[in-house]
């Protein structure tokens, strides 16, 4: 399931084309690098940006970090 999740977010973050880097590609970056600190701040500046908050990709990366911290305890 989780390897699932992650193949689904790397095919949503490679296939789309971004003029700015936005929180949730910060984010991913920082999953990426194992930095889910770092991750979860730019998460929850996405979810309050108006410009992000509606983007299905925020609630992605929000919900597999939940489910990396889940599984981490």
């Amino acid at each position: 399931m989780q390897k699932r999740l992650f193949i689904l977010c790397l095919i949503l973050a490679t296939s789309s084309t971004i003029a700015q880097v936005t929180p949730f590609t910060k984010a991913y970056g920082y999953y990426i690098d194992g930095e889910l600190d770092k991750a979860k701040k730019e998460i929850d500046i996405a979810i309050e940006a108006e410009n992000t908050k509606h983007d299905i990709r925020t609630w992605i990366y929000r919900g597999v970090h939940l489910l990396w911290n889940f599984h981490q305890h």
